[in-house]
């Protein structure tokens, strides 16, 4: 029987609005959901957390610990729902921008799942909880980023 792996996604949820005498405004949110699989279908359940068939990887300390997220590597060049629209017609791609404990900037289109990896290059589960997430989340150093508009 296979091992379960357990992991968290981060969904942005940005709104843009056309708010009088100030242009177009941008509301976000946080939307998290625990993503579990088999060890053997841990790529499968990337790619159907973050909707997308390619997928990139980053390790990196945040919170004291060693994290690693997946995420859609063409997330820019995306032309389908990933995008968002605007109430002028202007589109959007949304994001992340991860702030590790260097203080290093990474930004990041689209969901994003934690996960561990062991010293084999396989997935693990999570070293970093829900309540983890919203801390660093409350705090800024995740935060829902707009990376690019256009018309």
């Amino acid at each position: 029987m296979s091992k379960v792996i357990n992991m968290i996604a981060i969904k942005p949820d940005i709104a843009m609005r056309s708010l009088a005498g100030a242009g177009l405004v941008c509301t976000a949110n946080c939307v998290i959901s625990d993503v579990q699989c088999s060890e053997d279908k841990t790529l499968d359940a990337f790619y159907q957390a973050i909707n997308c068939d390619l997928i990139d990887m980053l390790t990196f300390n945040l919170n004291g610990k060693e994290v690693s997220i997946a995420f859609d590597d063409n997330g820019l060049f995306r032309t389908d729902e990933a995008l968002g629209v605007a109430e002028d017609g202007r589109g959007y791609i949304s994001g992340w921008t991860i702030t590790d404990d260097a203080g290093d900037a990474f930004h990041i289109p689209g969901t994003v799942v934690f996960h561990g990896v062991d010293e084999d290059g396989e997935t693990t589960d999570t070293p970093i909880s829900e309540d983890e997430i919203r801390n660093l989340y409350v705090r800024g150093q995740i935060r829902p980023t707009l990376l690019m508009e256009f018309n």
